[in-house]
């Protein structure tokens, strides 16, 4: 089996970047126009099928877009983020696209790379957006975080200015503890920014 070693150098090649995320798994990432096309590579044995007899070699990734806007929208609204949030993701996409092969080689991966990068700019970004600006103010984890920068990004002043005074006025709208005014407030100042550019 060929090793994720030179997985990585093979993109590399390609003029794709690695790094290595908190939990240790290596991010492949390749800038595009106006997207980030992101992958965390597998490399695995799996069976054929249910019968649980013969094994094949699987390559898959899950893959991910995201663009410098939003990153630099999150990197405002929390100057200790460090990026890597996704807008559309196939982690969820049981079709995701895959190697499987008795033998994979390095001609394989160089010919399942144009099958990423026609999925990135297949990606509707606006569209992810738009589902983040939709998230109720509770949800948890990520998401109210990924919610302001949504807004703020799309100048979208009006909303945030009510979260605003909803927590000035002591009522947090059911955000996780770790929204902090602050973050709202550094929201509200940026969306105002991008309002004034788009109008």
């Amino acid at each position: 089996m060929i090793k994720m070693k030179e997985v990585r150098e093979l993109f590399k090649a390609q003029g794709w970047l690695s790094r290595r995320d908190e939990a240790g798994d290596l991010i492949l990432i390749l800038p595009l126009k106006d997207r980030i096309l992101d992958i965390i590579p597998t490399l695995k044995k799996t069976y054929v099928d249910k019968t649980y007899i013969s094994m094949v070699e699987t390559f898959s990734c899950i893959h991910s877009v995201t663009t410098e806007e939003f990153n630099h929208t999150l990197s405002i609204i929390d100057p200790t983020d460090k990026g890597g949030y996704p807008i559309v993701t196939n982690i969820f996409d049981p079709n995701a696209i895959k190697i499987q092969k008795e033998s994979i080689v390095a001609e394989d991966i160089i010919n399942f790379i144009p099958a990423l990068v026609d999925w990135a700019y297949a990606a509707d970004i606006e569209e992810g957006l738009k589902k983040y600006r939709a998230l109720p103010t509770d949800s948890a984890g990520s998401r109210p975080f990924l919610h302001l920068a949504a807004l703020a990004c799309h100048g979208n002043v009006d909303t945030l200015l009510k979260y605003q005074q909803s927590f000035e006025q002591g009522d947090r709208l059911g955000f996780v503890p770790y929204i902090t005014k602050e973050m709202i407030d550094r929201a509200v100042e940026y969306a105002k920014q991008i309002y004034v550019v788009k109008s």
